[in-house]
């Protein structure tokens, strides 16, 4: 069973190691988590020595999360929707030994609203030109009220 960590900033990612055969999308309890506490001491970090170098940080992050640091390749940022998530994409990054950094989860309902909403938007929007930001602000109420 693949090694799943959780880390929690101001919104949550999840790292999956699929190449140890995990694709298991369910929480599990008693999982390690980076608190926002520990974010918190990252920051009293920068804070106490402005002038560190990034050296300095990533040996400090390097005792907190030692699997961010100790890479040799990179972290890959993967979309959880459907249509990115392909088996054969899964397949192909698990083949080449990658770790996932996976977005945030989003309910469903709301990601056909991102698309429609987008898309009508930009017709709405075509070949207008906004002089300042109250003229762009009255083009979006007009729209939302078309």
């Amino acid at each position: 069973m693949g090694k799943r960590v959780n880390f929690q900033t101001h919104n949550t990612s999840v790292v999956w190691e699929y190449p140890r055969g995990n694709f298991d999308l369910d929480d599990e309890e008693g999982r390690e988590r980076l608190t926002i506490t520990n974010t918190e001491y990252l920051q009293k970090i920068v804070e106490s020595n402005s002038k560190q170098s990034q050296k300095d940080m990533a040996k400090e992050l390097g005792k907190i999360r030692p699997v961010l640091t100790n890479r040799s390749s990179p972290i890959v940022l993967h979309a959880n929707a459907r249509c990115h998530a392909s088996k054969k994409s899964l397949k192909k990054l698990c083949k080449l030994n990658y770790k996932i950094l996976l977005h945030p989860f989003y309910s469903p309902d709301l990601s056909t609203t991102d698309y429609y909403l987008s898309k009508h938007l930009d017709a709405f929007l075509k070949d207008k030109l906004f002089i300042n930001q109250k003229s762009a602000e009255e083009a979006f109420t007009d729209f939302i009220k078309f």
